[in-house]
């Protein structure tokens, strides 16, 4: 069936040889159901390789998308990160802002805190002079007053306690 001539004997009383003529067609249907096998199998083949073609281009299809998926969900992970890392940078800022204003308020009371501090050792000062010069005035004035009556003298031992527990202090 590929174009060639097939010779076949002839008779002797005409018409050719019937064994040749049977080997012919017997050639015939073994190359014919040879091809019919190789074509089934092709087909076969066709088919499997359809099927698979089929079935990759359905996994690309799945993996594609979840690789669409992905970079989407990149995106708005970094956006997140971003936005993260704005507010974790405010929150510093903030937080720095803040310990700033407690370190300059603490200064500002501590500086308070001194001068009170100052202003009460002056005054203790003041007030340590002060009872010194009437202490030495009333000793003064007892010595030179005759007949202190007893009030005053009792008085002036108050003034004293007073004095020396001040003093103590």
């Amino acid at each position: 069936m590929n174009g060639e001539v097939y010779p076949f004997r002839k008779k002797l009383f005409g018409g050719f040889n019937q064994q040749d003529v049977i080997d012919y067609v017997a050639k015939l249907a073994e190359e014919r159901n040879a091809q019919s096998a190789a074509k089934e199998k092709a087909q076969s083949e066709l088919q499997e390789l359809t099927a698979e073609k089929e079935k990759t281009s359905r996994e690309l299809r799945e993996v594609t998308a979840e690789r669409d998926e992905a970079k989407q969900e990149a995106r708005t992970l970094a956006f997140d990160i971003n936005k993260l890392n704005g507010e974790l940078e405010k929150a510093r800022q903030w937080t720095k802002e803040g310990r700033e204003q407690k370190i300059a308020s603490l200064d500002d009371a501590a500086n308070a805190f001194a001068q009170l501090d100052s202003s009460i050792k002056d005054m203790y000062s003041i007030i340590k002079t002060a009872s010194e010069q009437i202490h030495e005035e009333f000793k003064t004035s007892r010595k030179t007053i005759l007949g202190v009556p007893p009030v005053l003298e009792q008085f002036y031992k108050q003034f004293d306690e007073l004095r020396e527990a001040f003093l103590s202090d």
